[in-house]
């Protein structure tokens, strides 16, 4: 395959990566509106250098494209390695709901600070998405409280089915521990 035919095939591909998440939305708008440009360039540059090579400059094809992969890579590091923990860890960050019964219901508990709450056959709602506290927490009836734990985060739902089938192991204990963004060097149980 000559170099103009990959390289059109190449910013259609990325082209359409950008209109997908054009669609999508979310945060990453900027990176998505990058895309769509990017591919059109790449795309427009492979259909003229095919009709009219010599209104071009001769820019080797390649070396756009390991600037472009060599961009793609550092996005990807930094997007991994930069991560805001102070959504999890500052409590002053936290939504606060103040003193109240929750009762029959179901409560979304990302984000918030509990404040005195007393909770009665709820179903609570764990997504991940940033951290939770309670103050004084009460939960009726006192000895027999029971409820639900719930998330539409796949990685939380497996969490839970973890802990479920330790606790059901018998024998097993379960235990949670705050490791922040230190590496991972194993657990040791409380004392």
């Amino acid at each position: 395959m000559p170099i103009n035919e990959a390289s059109f095939w190449f910013g259609i591909t990325v082209f359409g990566t950008g209109l997908f998440g054009l669609m999508e939305g979310g945060n990453r708008m900027p990176y998505a509106i990058a895309l769509t440009v990017i591919g059109l360039i790449v795309t427009a540059y492979s259909v003229v250098a095919h009709h009219k090579p010599e209104v071009l400059p001769k820019i080797p094809i390649w070396i756009g494209l390991l600037a472009l992969t060599w961009a793609a890579v550092g996005f990807d590091y930094y997007d991994r390695h930069h991560v805001d923990y102070s959504k999890w860890s500052d409590i002053d960050k936290l939504e606060r709901v103040p003193s109240r019964v929750f009762k029959d219901e179901t409560v979304v508990l990302d984000g918030k600070f509990f404040l005195q709450p007393t909770f009665e056959n709820v179903t609570f709602i764990y997504n991940g998405t940033a951290g939770v506290a309670m103050d004084n927490a009460h939960f009726l009836p006192y000895g027999r409280f029971v409820f639900r734990l719930g998330s539409r985060n796949p990685v939380v739902t497996t969490t839970l089915k973890l802990d479920s089938l330790f606790y059901a192991a018998g024998g097993c204990g379960t235990w949670t521990e705050d490791r922040g963004n230190e590496k991972y060097n194993g657990m040791t149980p409380p004392p």
